[in-house]
């Protein structure tokens, strides 16, 4: 769900947001590897300041979501049931897998992949986000269209190129320093070897030839 405000010549305090389906949801949640879940965080308590008019601080809130997801998840419910909503969910069990999930994250390489299923604790408050802005009044509503979605998973994929690339540059130094560590210790053990009265390769090949 994305909010944008309208224009005052088209429309009169009137805010358009734009509804995602639950499929393109957790397809732009698994392309963006889970940065879509903040973006979507910070959009819903962007649509709260609109509806209520109040002065709190969408960035913030989504930064610190650790604080303020169970309070998001609690709003959206009252909002949904309030207008008819007849499901219903646990928002700190929501809140509990999906920081566990996110903590997936820190383990080793591939393991981390599986931090990618932080969005299905996402969804039940994204339905009933869904189903609530259909009854609130001020507000108007549009599907994308196929054209800015496709736009949206293409720069999506560019983010995660540019991001691993970024990640490859960084290793790059590293590779050079284990390189130039194996070199030294290479050289360090043969000149270890010649100080001992060991003969030396070179040493070892020039008596071999003379022998033939």
């Amino acid at each position: 769900m994305e909010t944008n405000i309208i224009p005052d010549s088209i429309e009169v305090d009137k805010i358009e947001i734009n509804k995602l389906s639950v499929n393109k949801f957790v397809i732009l949640s698994i392309v963006t590897l889970g940065l879509y879940e903040l973006w979507w965080i910070f959009k819903s308590w962007r649509f709260f300041q609109d509806k209520e008019k109040s002065d709190i601080m969408p960035a913030m809130r989504t930064v610190f979501s650790i604080f303020y997801l169970i309070p998001l998840f609690n709003k959206i419910l009252n909002l949904a049931k309030n207008n008819g909503y007849k499901h219903s969910y646990v928002s700190v069990f929501l809140f509990v897998g999906f920081l566990i999930a996110n903590l997936l994250a820190l383990l080793p390489t591939p393991f981390l992949l599986t931090a990618i299923i932080s969005f299905v604790f996402l969804i039940s408050p994204f339905k009933a986000l869904n189903f609530a802005v259909d009854y609130c009044e001020g507000f108007t509503r549009y599907y994308s269209d196929r054209h800015s979605y496709l736009n949206l998973k293409s720069q999506s994929i560019s983010m995660i190129y540019i991001s691993i690339s970024k990640q490859q540059k960084r290793l790059l130094p590293v590779k050079r320093i284990i390189n130039f560590s194996k070199t030294n210790k290479e050289t360090f053990s043969k000149s270890t070897l010649s100080n001992q009265g060991y003969p030396s390769e070179e040493e070892n090949q020039f008596v071999d030839t003379h022998r033939l």
